[in-house]
């Protein structure tokens, strides 16, 4: 088991308008698998919630090749690497019905108390997961987001019942979702997502209102979230034209 795959077929619900599939469904789609490896290795959350504990994600990478249309087949393998501090990297690989990879994610995951909120150790849990030192990973750790120079436009947003999740925060994915409304309707007609850097520093709680700040330049963008004088989040965006 220091592996997990699944193959999927893309819906007209995980599609853009342009039939594509949708980024933040692509990352639905990641999360899912790496929950049923982690109950396979006895570590999901159904067992961590007895222990006051659930599995967060920090920070996330994905680049795509080539993004699935509706109605192809895509085999989604993921497998973590070796345990660094407190962080636990698990990577993924996308392929399609041919075996042809489409892309790839790389994913850096904490531990946290429900109660608290704060981060703690697997080995304070007894967490023991298997020795995967030999496995390549497809990619490096989620990269660092650069600044972007350029004109900021500034929102104000406050999170929703349809942004939250079991752990009574912002879902990982909604971010997604949140920057390519950012980007707008008409550049992603013509555009398509090549790569995204997901940085969360702080969850987001329900109906907290969050400062928007994002630029756009290029092929470029970014979007961070900021409450107060903390900056909850930031996402960096590559765009490259629809074939």
């Amino acid at each position: 088991m220091n592996s997990y795959r699944e193959t999927i077929v893309i819906r007209p619900r995980d599609c853009d308008l342009n039939g594509a599939w949708r980024f933040s469904a692509m990352l639905e789609e990641m999360q899912d698998a790496a929950g049923v490896h982690s109950t396979r290795l006895g570590w999901g959350r159904e067992e961590l919630v007895k222990q006051g504990v659930v599995w967060v994600l920090v920070r996330s990478e994905v680049r795509m090749e080539r993004c699935p249309a509706n109605g192809e087949s895509v085999t989604v393998e993921t497998f973590h690497g070796p345990t660094r501090h407190s962080f636990y990297p698990r990577y993924y690989v996308m392929t399609d019905a041919e075996g042809k990879r489409l892309g790839a994610g790389s994913t850096l995951w904490v531990l946290m108390d429900l109660n608290t909120r704060k981060t703690v150790r697997g080995e304070s849990l007894g967490l023991q997961l298997p020795d995967n030192r030999d496995a390549v990973p497809p990619m490096p750790y989620p990269a660092a987001i650069r600044p972007l120079e350029g004109e900021t436009r500034e929102s104000v947003y406050r999170a929703v019942y349809t942004d939250l999740d079991v752990n009574q925060h912002v879902n990982n994915t909604r971010y997604a979702d949140w920057i390519c409304n950012q980007i707008g309707t008409e550049t992603l007609r013509k555009q398509e997502i090549a790569r995204m850097i997901l940085d969360y520093n702080e969850e987001i709680l329900p109906d907290e209102e969050v400062a928007f700040r994002f630029t756009h330049t290029g092929t470029e963008c970014r979007l961070a979230g900021w409450i107060g004088d903390r900056r909850a989040f930031e996402i960096a965006c590559e765009l490259r034209e629809r074939k």
